[in-house]
């Protein structure tokens, strides 16, 4: 990490945001042990759970710059702006986890000025990382010409954040409440979608697949589209004052498990029983002939 870190900044096309899984992964994790181990002390427990979801926001923001800007190579974000942006965004989440320990030592779900600043601050975090993605660009770039190639579980992950932050702020503090804070919708949504897109896209470089034929899997979008949507009425339901809805709260459920049970299986067809040999050749094989060759 400190060789990377020496590179050019004109080298690495999501500059310092290329660091910070490897930075965050021991502090988060050492941090929310040390909250489980101190869980008597009142807001410990909130504090790792709003750690936990502020790492799983930054991890989504890292991938969408990462498949955006470095993997499609769509310039939407210049690498000197990226440290600034990223910073900004760490302001959001830290005053967010700040107010989050306060609001849990209060000991209140009324709706005091810490418990409004609390969910302020989530959705800022959230809306903020919608916007330094410049996810204008991102859009143009996506539907230009008919569509440049992508990964569309990505792109649907990058505008599900300010409907995420919208929730956050919106919604009563309830606990039980699952729109609120925010957190439910966004790890239910934007969460998912990026790190289950990403991990698909990259097992689809492992098998050679160009970018250019490479299809959308329709029933796992659709499941995750018909999981928003349910999202949407909920949260519609509770703001007229229906605090008894387990309709919409079951399709969210379901739709979410379908998903998710669609691209485990496709995971696990492809890799335990497909009768390809793309497992025996390195991901970058291709590379490393073509350097060969060159000499």
């Amino acid at each position: 990490m400190f060789k990377e870190s020496k590179r050019r900044k004109e080298e690495d096309e999501v500059g310092i945001a290329s660091l910070i899984p490897g930075v965050a992964f021991p502090f988060f994790g050492a941090t929310i042990l040390a909250c489980w181990l101190y869980r008597d002390i009142a807001g410990m427990l909130e504090l790792g759970r709003s750690i936990m979801i502020m790492f799983f926001l930054l991890l989504t923001v890292v991938i969408i710059i990462s498949h955006f800007n470095r993997r499609l190579n769509w310039e939407v974000i210049a690498p000197r702006q990226i440290g600034l942006r990223i910073g900004v965004l760490f302001l959001f989440m830290g005053l967010h986890i700040l107010f989050v320990f306060l609001a849990a030592r209060e000991g209140t779900t009324d709706d005091t000025l810490i418990v409004d600043v609390r969910r302020a601050t989530l959705a800022l975090a959230l809306i903020w990382g919608f916007l330094l993605c410049n996810p204008l660009r991102i859009t143009r770039m996506a539907f230009k010409n008919g569509g440049m190639a992508h990964n569309r579980p990505i792109f649907a992950a990058l505008w599900m954040l300010p409907f995420c932050g919208f929730h956050a702020y919106s919604s009563d503090p309830s606990f039980f409440n699952p729109a609120v804070p925010g957190y439910a919708s966004f790890l239910g949504t934007s969460g998912l979608l990026s790190v289950w897109g990403y991990a698909w896209y990259l097992h689809e470089d492992h098998l050679h697949i160009s970018i250019h034929k490479r299809k959308a899997n329709l029933p796992f979008l659709t499941s995750f589209i018909v999981s928003f949507l349910a999202i949407q009425m909920l949260y519609w339901d509770l703001r007229n004052g229906n605090e008894n809805s387990l309709f919409y709260q079951r399709i969210w459920a379901g739709a979410t498990l379908c998903g998710t049970m669609v691209l485990a299986f496709n995971f696990v067809r492809i890799t335990l029983f497909s009768l390809e040999a793309w497992h025996k050749i390195p991901m970058f094989y291709g590379r490393y002939i073509q350097d060969k060759s060159l000499e």
